[in-house]
C-alpha cells in the first residue's frame, strides 16, 4: 500500500512541475515581447484541409468494410431463436435510419472543414439564431426517434409478455459457474430455498430428504463447534484457552446455524406432509455440464443467483437478463437452429477453421500442452455478462440445440441412468447421516475416530458421484455419435434430402462419423459415380454403426459393473464403521459396568 501511495505522489508532483514550467515559459515570452504561438501559414491550412478529405475517404471506406465484413450483428451470425430475429430486425431498422445520417453529417463536417479553411482576407459570418434551422433539427430527429421508440416498445412487449408457456428450465448462477435444472413430466419445478443450500443440495431444492439432510449437516457442525470449544477449556479455571475473538466467532457461527435450523422448521418443514407438498421436485433433473435444448420447442427460463448479481447471456439467441440474489427473473425463447445446422453454415465453417489454424500455430509456437483439445467446431454458449468477481471469465456453459430424437437419447438416457446412481448415493448418504446421529450405535454421538472415518467416506462418496457424472457424459457422447451416423444412413437410403446429392450426403456422413482416415474417404467419394457408391458406402457405415453400438453396450455394462463394485466397497466401509462403533460402545459399557461393580464393593467394605 505504501509503495503505491508514493508512486501516486511522484506522478502528481511531476504533473504539477510540468504545469509550472509551462507558466514560466509563457511569462518569459511576455518579458521578451514574443507571442507564444507561431504563425500558421495559408499553405499549412490548405494542406490540413486536403488531409481532412483524405481522412474522410479512409474513414468511410473502413466503416463500409466493417459493415460488409461483420454485418450489423457484429459477427454473431443469424439469430438462432424466434425472438432473436425480431431483435435483429429492430437493429437493422435502427441502422437504416442511423447510417444515412452518419454519412451525411460526417460528409458535411469534413467537406465544410475543407471548403472553409482559414483565410486572412475572409471573415466568417456570425449567425446568432435561425428559427427555420432550429425547427428542422428538432422536428426531424423527434420523428425518427418516435418511430424507433414505438417499434422498440412493440418488439419488447412481444418478447417479454409472451403468453406461450414453454418447457420450464431453471438456470442457477453462482460464483463461478452455472447449474441447470429441467422440470419433469409435470413441467413444474420443485420449490427451492436458500436456507437448504449445501454441498449435497447446491440449488436448495426442497424435499423431505433434503430437509433431513440439512438438519443432519447443521447438527454435525454444531457438535463440531462444541467439541472444539470443550477441548479448549482450562480444567482448573474453566476459562477458554482459545483467543476471545475465536471463541466469539465460533459461538456466533453456532447461533447462526441454530437460527437457520429454526427457520427451516418454522417455515419450510411440514413434517409428514413434505412428500406431498414438495412432490414436484421428485422428477426434476439437474446438470452442471451442459444445457440441452430442443429445436422449435418454446422454453421458459427461470433464473436465480446464489451470491451476487450475475447476467446469463446467450449471444446467439439474443437473450440476456440479470440473475439477482433473493428474487427470480424469467425469460422465454424458442430455438430455431440446431448446433449441427449452425456448424454447416459457410461463414461459421470459415471462421472456426481460421480459429483452429491460429490455435494450432500458438500451440506449436509456445509449446503449450492442452488439457482439453480445441476441436474447432462451433457451439452455442451461455456466458455471464456481468463482472461478478475474480473468476468471472470461467462462467461458461456449453449449450446444445438438437432435434427431439437426439434430445430423447441424450437427456433421457442420462437422466434415467443418473437417477439410479443418485438413488444409490442418496441411500449411502442417508446411512451415514443416520450413523452420525447414533441410530445404528444406540448412542447420542459417535467417537471422534469414527467421525473422522465417516468424513473420509463422505469425501470418497462425493468424488465417486462426480466421477459417475463425467463417465455418464462420455457414454452419452458415444451413443450420440452412433445415432447421428445412423440418421445420415437413413437419409441416404430414403433420399429424403433432395437438395443434396449422394456424394454430399456421404460427405456429411463421413464428417459425423468417428473414423480416422476421413481425407482418404473424401477423395474416394469424389472420384466414384453415385450409383456404385451408394450401396457400398451405406454398407460400410452400417457396419461402423453396429460396431459402435456394440461398443457402447459393452462400455455401459462395464460402467454398471464398476459402479456396483464401488457401491459394494462403500457399503462395506459403512458396515465396518457401524460394527466398529458397536464394538466400541460395548467395550465402553463393559468398562463402565466393571467400574460400577468395583465402586459398589468398596462402598460395602466401608459400611461394614
Amino acid at each position: 500500500m505504501g509503495g503505491k501511495f508514493i508512486i501516486i505522489i511522484v506522478v502528481a508532483l511531476f504533473f504539477i512541475a510540468f504545469i509550472q514550467l509551462m507558466k514560466i515559459y509563457q511569462l518569459a515570452d511576455k518579458v521578451r515581447g514574443q507571442k507564444s504561438q507561431e504563425k500558421i501559414t495559408r499553405n499549412e491550412n490548405m494542406m490540413m484541409a486536403n488531409l481532412m478529405l483524405v481522412f474522410m475517404c479512409l474513414f468511410f471506406g473502413f466503416t463500409i468494410w466493417l459493415i460488409f465484413k461483420y454485418g450489423a450483428n457484429s459477427g454473431l451470425y443469424e439469430a438462432a431463436t424466434v425472438h432473436g430475429k425480431e431483435i435483429d430486425d429492430l437493429l437493422m431498422f435502427n441502422w437504416y435510419i442511423i447510417l444515412p445520417v452518419f454519412f451525411i453529417t460526417n460528409f458535411l463536417l469534413f467537406f465544410f472543414s475543407w471548403k472553409y479553411y482559414h483565410r486572412e482576407e475572409r471573415k466568417a459570418t456570425f449567425i446568432s439564431h435561425n428559427n427555420k434551422l432550429e425547427f428542422f433539427w428538432t422536428v426531424i430527429p423527434a420523428i425518427a426517434l418516435s418511430f424507433i421508440v414505438i417499434y422498440g416498445i412493440k418488439t419488447w412487449n412481444s418478447i417479454m409478455y409472451n403468453t406461450e408457456e414453454g418447457q420450464v428450465v431453471e438456470i442457477y448462477a453462482y460464483q463461478f459457474g452455472w447449474r441447470v435444472r429441467y422440470a419433469g413430466e409435470d413441467n413444474i419445478l420443485g420449490k427451492a430455498d436458500y436456507k437448504l443450500v449445501s454441498t449435497t443440495n447446491p440449488l436448495g431444492v426442497i424435499t423431505d430428504k433434503n430437509i433431513k439432510a440439512t438438519y443432519a449437516e447443521i447438527d454435525a457442525e454444531v457438535r463440531s463447534i462444541d467439541s472444539i470449544l470443550n477441548a479448549n477449556i482450562d480444567p482448573v479455571t474453566g476459562d477458554y484457552l482459545l483467543p476471545k475473538s475465536k471463541v466469539t466467532k465460533h459461538k456466533e457461527k453456532q447461533e447462526r446455524l441454530k437460527r437457520r435450523k429454526y427457520r427451516i422448521k418454522s417455515g419450510i418443514d411440514k413434517g409428514p406432509l413434505n412428500d406431498s407438498i414438495y412432490a414436484a421436485a421428485n422428477d426434476d433433473f439437474e446438470d452442471d455440464l451442459e444445457l440441452r435444448l430442443i429445436k422449435d420447442q418454446p422454453y421458459t427460463f427461470k433464473i436465480r443467483s446464489q451470491d451476487v448479481i450475475h447476467c446469463p447471456w446467450f449471444p446467439h439467441f439474443r437473450a440476456q437478463i440479470n440473475a439477482v440474489p433473493g428474487m427470480e427473473t424469467n425469460f422465454k425463447l424458442t430455438p430455431t437452429t440446431t448446433t449441427a445446422e449452425m456448424r454447416e453454415k459457410p461463414e461459421v465453417i470459415e471462421h472456426y477453421n481460421n480459429l483452429y489454424d491460429r490455435h494450432q500455430q500458438r500451440i506449436e509456437e509456445y509449446n503449450i500442452v492442452e488439457t482439453e483439445p480445441f476441436t474447432g467446431l462451433f457451439d452455442y454458449v451461455l456466458l455471464c455478462n456481468k463482472i461478478c468477481g475474480a473468476g468471472h471469465s470461467n462462467m461458461q456453459m456449453k449449450v446444445v440445440v438438437e432435434t427431439q430424437e437426439e434430445y430423447d437419447y441424450n437427456v433421457t438416457f442420462k437422466k434415467s441412468e443418473k437417477k439410479i446412481i443418485q438413488s444409490k448415493i442418496a441411500d449411502f448418504e442417508s446411512k451415514l447421516i443416520s450413523f452420525e446421529e447414533g441410530d445404528n450405535s444406540g448412542t447420542d454421538s459417535i467417537s471422534l475416530v469414527c467421525r473422522g472415518e465417516v468424513d473420509l467416506v463422505k469425501e470418497e462418496l462425493k468424488t465417486f458421484s462426480e466421477f459417475q457424472d463425467k463417465d455418464l457424459n462420455n457414454l452419452k457422447e458415444e451413443i450420440k455419435l452412433s445415432l447421428k451416423v445412423e440418421h445420415e444412413i437413413k437419409v441416404i437410403n430414403e433420399e429424403s434430402n433432395s437438395d443434396l446429392s449422394v456424394k454430399q450426403n456421404l460427405s456429411r456422413l463421413v464428417d459425423n462419423s468417428s473414423i480416422l482416415n476421413k481425407e482418404e474417404i473424401y477423395n474416394y467419394i469424389s472420384s466414384t459415380n453415385d450409383e456404385s457408391l451408394k450401396n457400398e458406402a451405406v454398407n460400410y457405415f452400417q457396419e461402423i454403426v453396429q460396431n459402435s453400438l456394440n461398443t457402447f453396450s459393452n462400455n455401459l455394462n462395464d460402467f454398471k459393473v464398476k459402479f456396483e463394485l464401488k457401491s459394494n466397497e462403500i457399503q462395506n466401509k459403512i458396515n465396518t464403521l457401524v460394527k466398529q462403533e458397536l464394538n466400541q460402545n460395548e467395550e465402553n459399557r463393559l468398562t463402565l459396568s466393571a467400574e460400577n461393580t468395583s465402586s459398589n464393593t468398596t462402598n460395602d467394605k466401608v459400611t461394614m
